[in-house]
């Protein structure tokens, strides 16, 4: 708290003392800050003073964690591919439906970093070129990854959110009939019962590129 107090004045009277120095300089900037904490509820058990909660709070922006995202997962993880292929001198192609599909059930408690550093750690291990399987991933990653039908599926005892939930589901039939299909998008379209312009909007969407096979 006392911390917070010598910040607030440098936020209020835009001056600051450096250390060692009686003498006060006078400072224009703007303040980009940043935490995974709930200052909301430390301000409520005063852990955080009230008025520098709100000279701070003033544009806020909400960054959603990564499993809240299921959408942006197999765009991230191609990104992450990517890059590691030109760090490593490796020729990975992407991930197989089923790699896709543990990524995206995967819960993520490490964020955007976890997942650019389990995909580097793939791309250097596997061995060969072509698809980043589902025997590729790491024991902790498949072992999250729930099999079985869709007439399998069950409400978990402790509930789960039905958008990312039906997300998955959604991403994971598309790549499923996208690989069936051999990348044939009217093939995979018909398999969906969809038209294939409709198709290729959802994966638009869902940030998915796939190219028909030979």
């Amino acid at each position: 708290l006392a911390l917070q107090s010598k910040f607030l004045r440098v936020i209020q009277e835009r001056e600051i003392t450096p250390i060692g120095d009686s003498r006060t300089f006078k400072v224009d900037v703007r303040i980009v800050s940043a935490t995974n904490q709930d200052l909301d509820n430390l301000r409520r058990d005063k852990l955080f003073r009230e008025d520098l909660y709100y000279r701070l709070n003033v544009v806020p922006v909400h960054l959603p964690a990564l499993r809240e995202r299921p959408l942006d997962i197999a765009a991230l993880a191609q990104h992450f591919i990517e890059r590691a292929n030109r760090r490593h001198g490796r020729r990975v192609v992407g991930l197989s439906t089923d790699a896709s599909l543990a990524l995206s059930n995967y819960r993520w408690p490490g964020n955007v970093r976890e997942m650019q550093n389990l995909i580097e750690r793939v791309v250097i291990l596997k061995v060969g070129e072509g698809l980043i399987g589902y025997d590729d991933l790491p024991p902790h990653i498949v072992e999250k990854s729930p099999g079985g039908s869709l007439s399998e599926l069950r409400l978990p005892e402790s509930g789960l959110d039905i958008n990312e939930t039906l997300a998955v589901v959604e991403t994971r039939l598309t790549l499923d009939a996208l690989e069936r299909a051999k990348g044939n998008k009217a093939r995979a379209a018909e398999l969906l019962g969809l038209k294939r312009t409709t198709l290729v909007e959802r994966l638009k969407k869902l940030h998915l590129e796939y190219e028909q096979q030979a």
